[in-house]
């Protein structure tokens, strides 16, 4: 008989509840941790503290015998073969003006998405999406006063790449800007750090997805369903994060 059990409640599954079933190579050991002991740190701190970790790398409970269920090892099986993955920052900034956007020419990236999601089925405690006002958008300042700017166009010869410059565009001599010189505005620092909170929250939505593709049809007594918090926001999806045995593009 299966049970149909949401993707983020079967991680929390395997991971709190089944993988720590294993023990060291040498079988039962006491770790100095009770089991509500060390997982009421791991929460408040965040990170294992002189813990030893069994080949799941997760604590052993010292309270139980016997092997892991065969569906919590499937499920830590498919985590480790997420990899990092990277986005657009714009893309996480659809709530905020366009004039604000364009100024977001950066992009996130991730090396592992497998920390973020075995971290948050730890701690029963998911990435959010932070909802903040936009950040301010200012003119680029020097020496106390609005910049100038020029922008010239240069062609790499041997790939032909264009790329961008900018170089002074003010004109000391004549306490004037030179002719096409622009003004730039940039984004106060609070952008970075809100999108960066963003990017958590879209990289573990993203795995979460590969996740319930890969994992349907090969657990045992499992179906895998959906984050419900999936509709929340209408980002385009990122590149595939797991192969599950296939080339996906």
């Amino acid at each position: 008989m299966t049970k149909q059990i949401r993707i983020d409640r079967l991680l929390e599954w395997a991971y709190v509840e089944e993988l720590p079933k294993l023990q060291k190579e040498a079988g039962r050991f006491d770790c100095g941790f009770s089991k509500g002991g060390f997982w009421d740190r791991f929460a408040e701190l965040g990170t294992m503290i002189d813990a030893q970790t069994n080949d799941y790398g997760v604590v052993p409970d010292i309270g139980f015998d016997g092997a892991p269920h065969p569906d919590a090892i499937a499920v830590h099986d498919a985590v480790g073969q997420l990899a990092g993955n990277s986005c657009p920052a714009h893309l996480l900034a659809d709530d905020w003006p366009q004039e604000v956007r364009d100024l977001i020419d950066w992009s996130i990236s991730v090396d592992s998405v497998r920390s973020l999601v075995i971290t948050a089925a730890i701690l029963r405690r998911p990435p959010q999406w932070v909802a903040a006002p936009a950040p301010r958008r200012s003119m680029v300042m020097k020496d106390g006063r609005p910049a100038w700017f020029l922008r010239e166009v240069h062609v790499c010869q041997w790939t032909g790449k264009q790329s961008t410059i900018d170089r002074e565009g003010y004109n000391s001599k004549s306490g004037r800007p030179f002719a096409g010189a622009v003004r730039k505005y940039e984004l106060d620092k609070s952008a970075r750090l809100i999108l960066n909170d963003r990017a958590d929250w879209f990289f573990w939505r993203e795995a979460l997805s590969e996740l319930v593709q890969c994992l349907n049809g090969t657990l045992k007594e499992h179906i895998a369903l959906e984050f419900d918090h999936f509709s929340k926001k209408n980002t385009q999806s990122s590149p595939h994060l797991l192969a599950c045995g296939t080339n996906l593009t």
